[in-house]
C-alpha cells in the first residue's frame, strides 16, 4: 500500500475524542446539540442530497468498486455536503478490504480496515454541519470495526476538513488524487459574495461571465487529479452550451479525456431548476507525445431509475449499447458549445441544410420583443386597459400567449411613444399621466433612466409603434414545441421573437410550425430545463428553413390554406414530399416531435 497521504499542517482534520465518538455514533443524537458544533443548515449554500442511483453510477463509472484495487487509491469529495458519496465510498472500501482477507471481527483486521479508510478517503466542505454528518456516515459504516478493534478509540481523527476546497490560499493536499467524485454546489453568480467572486475570477480561468460555482469545481478537480485519474460529477448541464461555460469546455477538452456524459431526463433534484448531467472523465497526460490523443466517449440519455442498467452496459465493455446512447468523437467538439448528436441525425441535418437556405441568407429578419424595465407597471389587465386611451394602450403578446397558429389576448401594454418612436406628451393623456406619476419613484430607479438618460416614463426599449404592430410571425423565446403564429396590431414582449419577411406569412408560419423545422430546432439548439429549449436570435439565424416561395407557388398556396385551418399533418406531408424525405428520415424527425399532434 502507498504511504499515508499527508495533508498540510494548517489544515485541521476532524478530531474524534472518546466522548464524541460515542455521541456521533449514536444515530439518535442531534448533531447540532453536540458541544463544539458551530454550524448552519446546509440548505442555502448550494448543497443538495444526491440520490443513491446517481452515487452508485458515478462510483461504478470511475472504477471505484470492490472488484478493483481501490485500497491503493486516494479518493476525494471536494464538497461533501450531506455525505452521500463518502458513505458509499466507505462501504465499498470496507467491502474490498474484507474481500482481500481482512476480517472485521478480529482486532488486527478491524484496525487495518479503519486505517485504510482514514488514509484513503478525503472530504472537504465549507459548512461544519456537513463535516459532522460526513464523519457520522463514516463512523456508522465502521461501527463493527470500532467495536472489534483492540483500542478504546481506534479512529482519533478523520481526513474530513472544514475548508473551502476552491480557495488556493489554503493548500488542501500535497499530493494528487486518483479519484475525485461528488455533487458540487450549484451557487449562481448573483449569490456569490463580492469578496469570493473577486478571488475566484483571479484564480480560475472558468470564472467568466455569470459563472456558477460548479464550473470551478471541475477546474479544481482536474488540477488535483493525478495523470490518468478519474473524476465523476453530477452537475447542471448548462456548461455544455452557455457563454459562461466556454472556458470550462476548453479546459475539459484540453486537459481530460471524456469517458461518458449522461443526461438525466427526469429531475432528481426538485429544488434545483436545471437539467442534471453526469460527467465522467480521465485526466490527460499532457506531456509530448501523449497530448491530445484521439478519444471517443458515450453520450447517453436516461432517467434516474435506469442508471443501474445503464451502468452495467457501459462498464461491462460488451460493445452493444442501447438506443439512448451515442458515440461521440471528442475531437469533433469545440469550445463554442456542445451538442451531442448521432451520425444519423447529423446526416439528416446536412441533407436539410443542403436543400434549404439558412435564415440569415433569406429576407427573414428576427427581432426581440420589448423590455419595459417594469412589467408590473406597464403591463395591464383588460379591465385596467379600458380606463385609458386606446391611443396609448395596445394588446401585448408574451411568450406564454403564443400557441401553434394562434395567440391568446388578455393583457395590454402602455406604449409611451408615437408611431415613430418619439416619447409622447403625457399632458394629452391625463389618465395615463396620473397612473404613471403614481409609479414615478419606481420608474426613476430603473437603469435605463439612471444610466442611459431616458425620460422617466419611457420603457427600457424604445417602441417603434409602426414596426412593432406590423404584420409578422411571433414565437416564444422558451418553448417545448414549435409555436409560431401570425399577428399584427399587437406589441411583442421581450419573451417573444418577431419574424419579419416578404414571404407569404401564413405559408411561412406553416413551414416554421412543421415537424421538419421543429426537428431542426430541437436537434440544433441547446435544451434548457424540463424539456424546453431557448430560441435565441444568434442560433435561429443559422437554422435552415423550408422557404415556401422556393417550394413552388402551388405548395406555397396550400401551406397557407392548411395554416389557417390548423391542419398540421397536411403541412408535414407537403413538406416531406417537397424535400423528398424517406420513411426512415421521417421517423427520425417525428421521434423529436411526439407531442405535436395535440397542439
Amino acid at each position: 500500500m502507498k504511504n499515508r497521504f499527508d495533508y498540510p499542517d494548517d489544515l485541521e482534520p476532524f478530531h474524534v475524542d472518546d466522548e464524541l465518538l460515542e455521541k456521533i455514533r449514536d444515530s439518535d443524537s442531534k448533531v447540532d446539540e453536540i458541544e463544539g458544533y458551530q454550524g448552519n443548515p446546509i440548505t442555502g449554500v448550494g448543497d443538495v442530497y444526491t440520490p443513491e442511483p446517481i452515487v452508485e453510477f458515478i462510483l461504478d463509472s470511475v472504477g471505484y468498486t470492490a472488484d478493483n484495487k481501490i485500497e491503493h487509491q486516494k479518493i476525494a469529495d471536494l464538497s461533501c455536503g450531506t455525505g452521500s458519496f463518502v458513505r458509499a465510498i466507505t462501504e465499498r472500501l470496507r467491502d474490498r478490504m474484507i474481500r482481500i482477507g481482512y476480517d472485521p471481527e478480529t482486532s488486527e483486521g478491524a484496525e487495518q480496515i479503519i486505517s485504510t479508510v482514514k488514509n484513503n478517503i478525503y472530504a472537504y466542505d465549507i459548512n461544519s454541519l456537513a463535516v459532522w454528518r460526513t464523519a457520522q456516515h463514516i463512523l456508522s459504516v465502521l461501527d463493527s470495526e470500532i467495536v472489534a478493534a483492540d483500542k478504546s478509540n481506534p479512529v482519533s481523527s478523520l481526513p474530513i476538513f472544514h475548508a473551502n476546497s476552491l480557495k488556493r490560499d489554503t493548500e488542501i493536499s500535497y499530493s494528487k488524487f486518483d479519484v475525485i467524485v461528488g455533487n458540487p454546489p450549484y451557487i449562481k453568480n448573483r449569490d456569490i459574495s463580492d469578496k469570493d467572486d473577486k478571488i475566484y475570477r483571479e484564480q480560475y480561468d472558468s470564472a467568466t461571465g455569470k459563472y456558477d460555482t460548479y464550473l470551478l469545481f471541475f477546474e479544481r478537480g482536474t488540477e488535483l487529479l493525478d495523470v490518468d485519474g478519474n473524476l465523476g460529477f453530477v452537475t447542471p448541464d448548462r456548461f455544455h452550451h452557455t457563454d459562461y461555460g466556454e472556458k470550462l469546455r476548453e479546459i475539459l477538452l484540453n486537459r481530460t479525456y471524456l469517458n461518458s456524459i449522461i443526461k438525466i431526463e427526469d429531475n432528481p433534484f426538485p429544488v434545483v431548476n436545471a437539467y442534471p448531467s453526469i460527467t465522467i472523465l480521465r485526466r490527460q497526460d499532457n506531456s509530448f507525445p501523449n497530448y491530445q490523443r484521439e478519444n471517443e466517449f458515450w453520450y447517453c440519455e436516461c432517467d434516474t431509475a435506469s442508471l443501474g442498467e445503464l451502468s452495467e452496459t457501459l462498464n461491462c465493455d460488451s460493445g452493444s449499447m442501447p438506443n439512448l446512447c451515442t458515440k461521440i468523437n471528442q475531437n469533433a467538439l469545440s469550445t463554442d458549445g456542445w451538442l451531442f448528436t448521432s451520425p444519423e441525425i447529423k446526416k439528416l441535418q446536412t441533407k436539410l441544410r443542403n436543400r434549404n437556405p439558412v435564415i440569415k441568407n433569406t429576407n427573414i429578419r428576427i427581432k426581440t420583443g420589448i423590455a419595459t424595465g417594469a412589467d408590473d407597471i406597464y403591463i395591464l389587465s383588460e379591465n385596467d386597459a379600458q380606463r385609458m386611451s386606446a391611443k396609448v394602450v395596445y394588446p401585448l403578446i408574451k411568450g406564454e400567449d403564443v400557441k401553434k397558429g394562434k395567440i391568446s389576448e388578455d393583457r395590454y401594454i402602455i406604449n409611451p411613444y408615437d408611431e415613430n418612436g418619439a416619447p409622447m406628451d403625457l399632458d394629452n393623456y391625463p389618465e395615463v399621466k396620473k397612473y404613471l406619476e403614481y409609479h414615478r419613484p419606481a420608474l426613476e430607479e430603473r437603469y435605463c433612466v439612471r444610466e442611459q438618460g431616458k425620460i422617466w416614463y419611457e420603457t427600457h426599449d424604445t417602441i417603434q409603434t409602426d414596426l412593432e404592430t406590423s404584420k409578422r410571425i411571433v414565437t416564444p423565446d422558451l418553448t417545448s414545441t414549435s409555436r409560431f403564429a401570425v399577428t399584427e396590431r399587437k406589441i411583442s414582449h421581450n419573451t417573444c421573437y418577431s419574424f419579419f419577411s416578404e414571404e407569404e406569412l401564413d405559408a411561412l408560419a406553416a413551414a416554421l410550425n412543421s415537424s421538419v423545422f421543429e426537428f431542426l430546432l430541437k436537434s440544433s439548439l441547446p435544451e434548457m430545463d424540463s424539456g424546453f429549449w431557448r430560441q435565441m436570435k444568434r442560433d435561429l439565424v443559422d437554422l435552415p428553413v423550408p422557404l415556401p416561395s422556393q417550394l413552388g407557388p402551388k405548395i406555397e398556396n396550400r401551406l397557407g390554406q392548411h395554416y389557417r385551418k390548423h391542419e398540421w399533418d397536411e403541412i408535414d406531408s407537403l413538406i416531406y414530399d417537397a424535400l423528398d424525405l424517406k420513411s426512415d428520415e421521417i421517423n427520425l424527425i417525428e421521434s423529436f416531435t411526439p407531442t405535436r399532434k395535440s397542439d
